[in-house]
């Protein structure tokens, strides 16, 4: 695919896509979700700065292809899909039945990057993981008697 607008690498309707991707992947719960912490800017982000053309690729046609398979079986694009719609979608996508193996691959890698950039966000690691750099806590100035 030729790089979107100004030379960026999704068009506008793909990052809406990617945002509802990531709000699905990563929701709401106790702790805040994958949009919340800007998951849906990082991927673009990561992949033109670390990934290959073909990793950027692919995760293009992913996009294009779950929003495909939202219109061919729900007759609406992936964001305007209720919560469980676009679960079950993304379910059949990763499962035998709608996808290629060639877009499972590209499934796993994209939400393996929403992943990434939601776990090693400040409230990912801090919150979600709750992350401590020193177990136990840390004790300074102890005497070395």
């Amino acid at each position: 695919p030729e790089p979107s607008q100004n030379g960026k690498l999704f068009s506008e309707h793909e990052l809406t896509v990617l945002y509802s991707l990531c709000e699905t992947i990563l929701p709401k719960t106790d702790t805040p979700s994958a949009v919340e912490v800007g998951c849906h800017e990082f991927v673009p982000h990561q992949l033109q700065h670390c990934h290959s053309k073909q990793q950027q690729d692919d995760c293009v046609h992913i996009i294009k292809a779950v929003d495909m398979y939202a219109n061919k079986e729900f007759g609406k694009t992936f964001p305007l899909l209720q919560p469980k719609q676009q679960q079950q979608l993304l379910i059949n996508i990763e499962s035998d039945g709608v996808s290629t193996d060639s877009e499972k691959g590209q499934f796993s890698f994209l939400k393996a990057l929403i992943v990434f950039g939601y776990f090693t966000s400040e409230v990912g690691a801090a919150q979600a993981l709750n992350y401590q750099a020193v177990p136990g806590g840390f004790t300074g100035s102890i005497p070395a008697n």
